[in-house]
């Protein structure tokens, strides 16, 4: 929090400065200018206790934790992406498996094997966590 208050003290001060020395300081002195802005910031940060490069590390380390942070976010966005698409691509086997439920008599590990399930108990799994029901119940439903 002091580091907040400090540099909204430094910059309350360059704008100051800026200010006066704009009335002051002829435009083709825009170095002089600098200078004096450069000034009151350190002179500023030193009543504050802080020097000016210990100002600078902490904005460099706030840079660097907000950039840790972007790419910290980056991957999570990546990561759902993912889990979308293998959701999705899980919801249209399901989708394939209620159509042969419905149309066909193939048997439910067959079925399984031609959505692209190797083991039909995970197809049940999947198939049941979608639609509540186990693959039979749903072919019978549908079939009253």
């Amino acid at each position: 929090m002091a580091i907040v208050i400090t540099f909204w003290n430094v910059m309350k001060t360059l704008l100051n400065t800026i200010f006066v020395c704009r009335r002051n300081v002829p435009r083709t002195t825009s170095i002089g200018l600098a200078d004096e802005i450069i000034n009151a910031a350190k002179e500023q940060i030193s009543k504050d206790d802080e020097s000016f490069e210990d100002v600078i590390a902490d904005l460099e380390q706030s840079r660097v934790t907000i950039e840790k942070e972007q790419q910290e976010i980056a991957e999570y966005k990546e990561r759902i992406r993912t889990l979308q698409e293998q959701l999705q691509k899980k919801n249209e086997k399901i989708d394939q498996a209620k159509e042969l439920l419905t149309k066909t008599n193939m048997t439910i590990k067959d079925i399984a094997a031609h959505i692209g399930y190797s083991d039909s108990s995970i197809f049940v799994k999947n198939f049941k966590t979608i639609t509540s029901l186990t693959p039979n119940q749903y072919r019978n439903s549908m079939r009253q």
